[in-house]
């Protein structure tokens, strides 16, 4: 298979290049070599403000708004007896005032699938297979799968 792009892993972190490289380069022809399902964490995340804007910069506001929660400011708990391992006493800091951009609790699973079906719709081609070797040299790379 030839391709401008393979990008090894399915992941959140391959599916989201594959979403930023579609929107900054749309004409690259782009593979997202997937070895299969994998387990996929049962948290939930919070968000900052920039990986907020990054992701609505890739068209994910919607998702975010549509399917998370918000989340205004960070929360800080400081255990106040370091020395002590009995004390369970903690200081709580919380931000002085609402930030200017909500950001959001994310459920990794309910996110990790709508990103990889807007990155099919948006053309992004999956194959299920595993990369064994990497081989690069000045003009090319190939990529062995299984």
């Amino acid at each position: 298979m030839r391709r401008d792009v393979v990008i090894v892993g399915a992941g959140i972190n391959g599916n989201l290049a594959a979403c930023y490289l579609r929107k900054k380069q749309p004409d690259l022809d782009i593979v997202v070599l997937d070895k299969g399902q994998a387990k996929l964490p049962l948290v939930g995340e919070s968000l900052t403000e920039f990986s907020t804007h990054f992701l609505r910069e890739l068209g994910l506001g919607p998702q975010l708004e549509e399917s998370h929660y918000h989340k205004y400011g960070l929360t800080f708990y400081f255990k106040d007896q370091l020395e002590d391992p009995t004390d369970r006493t903690y200081s709580v800091h919380e931000a002085p005032a609402i930030p200017p951009m909500a950001t959001s609790l994310i459920n990794r699973h309910v996110f990790d699938r709508a990103l990889r079906q807007k990155n099919e719709r948006d053309g992004i081609e999956y194959v299920q297979a595993s990369a064994h070797s990497i081989q690069c040299n000045e003009e090319r790379f190939s990529v062995g799968t299984k």
